[in-house]
This record gives C-alpha cells, sequence and structure tokens, in this order.
C-alpha cells in the first residue's frame, strides 16, 4: 500500500513539492523524496531512500512513479476557500467579510448587516463591485482633467523655454561683448602701467640727478672761502706734504707696524671731513695747495692721475694712492717701491663696489721676512669667479708672472680647492700642489680653512694661491685683513 507523506515539503531538502524540478516523487519503500533530490542520489540505477536507508534498483530517472494522490491532496488543500480580492474588512458583528456600502449611513457593511440592519427599504445598499466602478469612473474622469490640466501646463512651460532660451541667447550676445570690453581696457591699463613704471623710473633718475647736483654745488659752494684768490698751483713733494697733510688731517687713517709686517687700512675721505682738515691746517702754503688740488679732482679737471702718500717702514718706502671718486678722496693700501704690485684698478673693474684689496708685503729679497697675503672675495660669485679668472691669467691682462706672482693652474669656485704650481718653503725645500699643503711662518704645514678666503705667500719659485675652507667655523691662521 502507498503511504502518503503528511508533509508538503520533501524531507530531505525541506522544499514545498511544486510541478517542476521539486515534483514529488514515491518510492518502493513508500516514501517520498523531490525529483532534485532522488536525481543527486541516482547512480549506476541506484539510489538509496534518505529516511528508511532502504536501496532500490530503477533502469532511469523516470522510471521512478510521480506520487499524484500527493499532488491532488495538496491541490485541494491549496484551493481551499479564500479571503475575496474586493472587501472592506471583516464585520465584528456576523464575523463575515464587509460587501455592501449604505450610502444612507455611510458605512461599509456585511451581508447580514444588509438584511437586518439596513433593510432595502430603509438604506440604500449598494455592491461593493459598483461602488468601486463608480469610484473607477469617477477617478478616471478627475485623471482626465489633471492631463488636461497638465498638458495646458506642458504648452506653457514650451513657450517659457523658448523665451528663456531667446534670453540667454541675447545674454551669451552681451557677455561676449563685455567680455571683449574687459580685455581692453585690460590692455589699456597694462600700457598706461607700464607707461607710469617708465615715467617713475625717469622721474627717479631725474631726482637723483637733481639731488647729486645739489650736493655738488654745496660742495663747492663750501670750498670757495678756501681757493678765492688761488691762481697758481704749486706742485707738493709727495714724499713730504702730500703725506702729512692726509695723515695728519683725518683721525680714523690708523698704521700698525710690527715687525717685518704691515696692516693698513681703506679710508674714504668725506669733503666734510677734508674742509675740517683745511680749516685745521695752520700753514697757509700747505691749505691753499691742497684746497687747490681739491678742487682741480672734483672739477674733474685732472684726469688719470696718480697721486701717492708715501710711508718710511725700516729702509723701505711704502706708498699709498690717493683718488678722488664721486666727491671723496680715497686713501688705498701702502705698498712697498721696490716689491710686485698688482693694479688695482683690475681688480676694481671686477666688482660692482669698490674694492678693498690689502697686499703687505716685505722686499722680496729678505727671503726669511716675507709677508703674506689675505684677500677675502666677498661679493656676487660671478664677480669673484672673474677675480679667479684674473689670477689665473684669463681676463685678457696678461699673464700674472709679469708681476712676479706664478700665474695658478686650475680656476676654481668658493668652497672648491684650488690648486697652483710648485713654490719654495721657507725652509728651503722644493713644494708642489700647494693648496694642500700651505705653510705658517715657521714653515709648518696649514690646509686651507676658509671658503672664500684668498691665501697667498711670495716666494722666489711662486708666490700665489688662493685655499678654501673645509669647515664652516674654522679660520685661517692669519687674520683677513681686506675684501674683494
Amino acid at each position: 500500500m502507498v503511504i502518503l507523506n503528511a508533509s508538503s515539503e520533501c524531507p530531505t531538502c525541506c522544499t514545498d513539492y511544486d510541478g517542476g524540478e521539486h515534483r514529488v516523487r514515491i518510492l518502493h519503500c513508500g516514501h517520498s523524496q523531490c525529483t532534485s533530490c532522488i536525481q543527486a542520489q541516482f547512480s549506476n540505477m541506484r539510489i538509496t531512500c534518505a529516511l528508511c536507508r532502504t536501496r532500490h534498483n530503477y533502469p532511469d530517472l523516470d522510471s521512478i512513479p510521480v506520487n499524484y494522490i500527493a499532488e491532488t491532496l495538496l491541490g485541494e488543500k491549496d484551493a481551499a476557500p479564500q479571503a475575496p480580492k474586493l472587501h472592506k474588512g471583516i464585520c465584528e458583528e456576523h464575523a463575515t467579510y464587509k460587501l455592501f456600502w449604505c450610502n444612507t449611513h455611510h458605512e461599509w457593511i456585511c451581508m447580514h448587516c444588509s438584511i437586518s440592519n439596513h433593510p432595502t427599504g430603509n438604506c440604500e445598499v449598494i455592491p461593493i463591485k459598483k461602488m468601486f466602478e463608480n469610484d473607477k469612473e469617477s477617478i478616471i474622469s478627475n485623471i482626465f482633467k489633471q492631463v488636461n490640466q497638465l498638458e495646458n501646463a506642458e504648452s506653457e512651460i514650451k513657450l517659457s523655454i523658448n523665451e528663456v532660451y531667446k534670453l540667454k541667447e541675447e545674454e551669451i550676445g552681451n557677455i561676449k561683448k563685455i567680455k571683449e570690453e574687459i580685455d581692453k581696457l585690460k590692455k589699456s591699463i597694462d600700457q598706461k602701467e607700464r607707461d607710469v613704471a617708465v615715467l617713475n623710473a625717469r622721474h627717479s633718475k631725474y631726482v637723483s640727478s637733481i639731488k647729486e647736483c645739489k650736493r655738488k654745488k654745496s660742495n663747492l659752494e663750501d670750498l670757495i672761502p678756501h681757493v678765492q684768490g688761488i691762481s697758481t698751483f704749486k706742485e707738493l713733494d709727495f714724499e713730504k706734504e702730500m703725506c702729512a697733510l692726509v695723515f695728519k688731517g683725518y683721525e680714523n687713517w690708523k698704521t700698525e707696524l710690527e715687525e717685518d709686517k704691515t696692516v693698513s687700512l681703506f679710508n674714504r675721505f668725506e669733503l666734510p671731513d677734508m674742509i675740517e682738515t683745511l680749516n685745521k691746517l695752520e700753514n697757509t702754503e700747505e691749505k691753499n695747495a691742497m684746497a687747490q688740488e681739491i678742487k682741480k679732482m672734483l672739477l674733474q679737471k685732472v684726469k688719470r692721475r696718480k697721486m701717492y702718500a708715501k710711508k718710511n717702514i725700516g729702509n723701505t718706502k711704502y706708498y699709498s694712492s690717493i683718488e678722488q671718486r664721486d666727491g671723496c678722496l680715497i686713501l688705498k693700501e701702502l705698498q712697498p717701491k721696490v716689491s710686485p704690485v698688482l693694479e688695482f684698478d683690475d681688480i676694481m673693474g671686477l666688482v660692482r663696489s669698490p674694492p678693498v684689496a690689502f697686499f703687505t708685503m716685505a722686499h722680496r729679497r729678505r727671503r726669511f721676512t716675507l709677508g703674506c697675503i689675505h684677500i677675502t672675495l666677498d661679493g656676487p660669485p660671478r664677480y669673484i669667479q672673474q677675480f679667479l679668472d684674473l689670477a689665473t691669467g684669463n681676463s685678457g691682462r696678461g699673464s700674472w708672472r709679469a708681476s712676479g706672482f706664478d700665474r695658478l693652474l686650475n680656476k676654481g669656485h668658493p668652497g672648491e680647492r684650488v690648486r697652483c704650481g710648485g713654490y719654495t718653503d721657507l725652509a728651503g725645500f722644493q713644494q708642489s700642489d700647494a693648496l694642500y699643503n700651505l705653510e705658517d711662518l715657521t714653515g709648518g704645514a696649514r690646509t686651507p680653512l676658509n671658503e672664500g678666503d684668498v691665501y697667498g705667500r711670495p716666494s722666489e719659485s711662486a708666490g700665489f694661491r688662493i685655499c678654501t675652507r673645509t669647515k664652516a667655523n674654522d679660520t685661517l691662521p692669519f687674520p683677513v685683513i681686506g675684501k674683494v
């Protein structure tokens, strides 16, 4: 006898039976499973029941019969009475669905209420289906009205959009014209700004020229009382009078004398100081001579004229050249007359502002009393490189050998080591690669320490070297007494 499983789902996968892959099939043992589970367990024409573990033989899957009884029962179960599609709930009094509308009392009622509480003679009762049809017609009518209203609104919106597009095109054209006008105004403003900048530069130049003229005029007016009545110029003895005038009248000039060493300072003589100097001089002849010379220099009537102030140090005569520039007298470094002298103008042309170069040297033949040269390169890198080019003889002015200095073999930059030729140290030994064997006054070796510092020692074979520092805080063993 076939046994029907009371459950409506497969006992193996717990899936409800249906008419597809989960269709219910029955085995010889009476247990039912869905087609999907039987297919998964079917192998070599055998299948084992998942409930009782009984083995069954079938030629193929289709030979396992469908459980039509179970399908019939499941169909009847599914066909049980269901609630109507149209209702307004369940009546609390009669427990039946509300399927009528009482138009008199404006409420939904069930069939029993329409007989007992809402008889036809007293109330207007309308079935729910007719009520919904009436509502449907009313709703459709309202929808058509709203559709007509929306269509009218759409037409108005389209007209408005067309007007907006026209206005947009007009505004775009106006904006384009405004941008073109703005570009023209910008170009005009830029041109005006350039013109104003040129005018400001010219104005500043004119103002500076006017101030300079006023200053020179004032200086000349101050000198008039001192030079009136002088008609001739007396040549000065620069070994006596000129040196005495300069050193006597300017208190800031100082000369430090050490054994075999002279350190001289660079000074600018401003005109007010010179006028004060003239007033302090007691000798009228000296005063007139100096005033006349100053006047000629200021008026630039004396060109390419060199004056020297002399100083005797031991048996050597030292001279300090004097120049006039921008209304000032400039007193340069002391130089021994017989020593090789580097032309100061050669260096001065390499830097933007007037340089200060101090060369303190003793007599060249006094080998064991040779002085030292210390120069600090202080300025823009390109000017420093120009100075180094001059030191290597690459400036077009000739080699330094003509001045008693050996030419450097390699150019260098501040912060780099520069090699030079061989030389003879103080002990009389021949040396090479002087940069790495700098000797001090006692002959001891020193390495270059200060970046940008120039250190040189004249000797019989090679007398000029440039060294740099290797540590930021180190200094040379000798004081740096000047800058280029």
